[in-house]
């Protein structure tokens, strides 16, 4: 299990864009991004609903969401409402909050589905499944592979146990993180918001993926019943990243509190950016940082600059307290500082990897922790 603070921090209408290598989508503008392309068919979506939230409806009768393949699995079906976004690059890691509203009794199909599709036989599926005539509602993963329709590696027992159905309803956010490394594919997902992860599966695929892909959200509806689901984010980070020249971390600790989720972790120095730098700009780029297994990602946009030099965050993420700061000092350097209330960092080992990643410009080396172990924890 992989333990992650984060908050990460997609009509017939198509726009010829150049494909991203990252890009981040927490869908608060009054209209959808350029990059994002609309394939008309039943359905509706709305940014106003649950602002800062993209709302997909699924509407029926017998639409499917193959809209963005050449062929489909359900000859006579309409094809229903897709929404998809390009990307490049054969290394990232993706994240993206889907929070279902699901239609239970008497339905029919209601599937709601997140895919990343590198061609109609190649593709990732999640889909929160409900049909009250085939059995109980389910959260699934499917790696197709090699014919339409062929299945490669799947997983259908994600559901939280407590996902429950409740006056006919299934009401319940998961976050999920999809990796590439080349040919694999890893899907992880989380039912608290992205503090723990766990592993839903992986695969090698043996056809070549190629450098570009699209994420794609669509269902597949029987009837309509008033099912949709809100998409609070996404985000793709590509690994192909500057490294910094110098990461010093100049103080660091961790107190361990009375229980898991009261821990802290600070963390303070200098970084010096790398001689292939674009710059960084916190205003405008992510930023993440973690001590060993454990990482928090602050979304782009979330910093204020105080002065000419100083930026500064201040919030929280999910149950967490989280101030980091990043002051210009000249010649490409930077001293940062990250103060983290509230966490869990259970596991965590002296020398612990250090990880500060802004933008794509990226940090990690290997430090001791100075820590404190509550005495009610000493035993565990």
């Amino acid at each position: 299990m992989r333990h992650l603070w984060m908050a990460v921090l997609c009509l017939g209408l198509l726009v010829n864009v150049q494909a991203e290598t990252s890009f981040d989508e927490s869908f608060d503008g009054p209209a959808l991004d350029a990059a994002w392309t609309i394939l008309n068919g039943p359905g509706s979506y709305d940014l106003k609903a649950n602002p800062g939230n993209l709302r997909l409806h699924l509407v029926g009768p017998r639409t499917h969401g193959e809209g963005w393949m050449d062929r489909t699995l359900h000859p006579g079906w309409t094809p229903g409402m897709c929404i998809y976004r390009e990307f490049e690059g054969t290394n990232w890691t993706m994240n993206a909050k889907g929070h279902y509203h699901i239609r239970v009794p008497g339905t029919g199909a209601q599937r709601a589905k997140i895919v990343i599709a590198w061609s109609d036989t190649e593709h990732l599926v999640i889909e929160k499944h409900s049909d009250a005539w085939y059995g109980p509602p389910l959260l699934m993963a499917t790696l197709f592979e090699g014919e339409l329709g062929r299945v490669f590696v799947a997983n259908e027992d994600m559901q939280a146990d407590d996902d429950s159905v409740v006056n006919g309803w299934t009401d319940y956010a998961y976050v999920y993180q999809i990796v590439r490394e080349g040919q694999t594919v890893i899907v992880n997902y989380s039912s608290d918001g992205g503090q723990t992860f766990e592993e839903a599966l992986r695969g090698t695929y043996t056809v070549e993926l190629g450098n570009k892909q699209k994420v794609v959200f669509s269902s597949t509806v029987w009837t309509t019943a008033g099912s949709y689901v809100d998409w609070d984010f996404v985000n793709v980070r590509g690994s192909d990243a500057s490294t910094f020249s110098r990461f010093i971390p100049a103080l660091n600790a961790v107190t361990y509190g009375s229980e898991p989720g009261r821990d802290r972790v600070f963390s303070a120095g200098l970084i010096e950016l790398g001689e292939n730098s674009d710059g960084i700009d916190p205003l405008s780029e992510a930023v993440s940082f973690s001590v060993g297994k454990h990482a928090l990602e602050i979304p782009a946009g979330s910093f204020a600059l105080v002065g000419k030099r100083r930026y500064q965050y201040s919030g929280t993420i999910g149950p967490a307290t989280v101030s980091c700061m990043l002051k210009s000092l000249g010649d490409n350097q930077y001293g940062y500082r990250v103060h983290v209330k509230n966490c869990d960092l259970s596991g965590t080992r002296n020398p612990a990897i250090l990880n500060l990643q802004i933008g794509d410009d990226v940090g990690e080396v290997e430090t001791r922790m100075k820590g404190v172990l509550h005495s009610s924890r000493r035993s565990k």
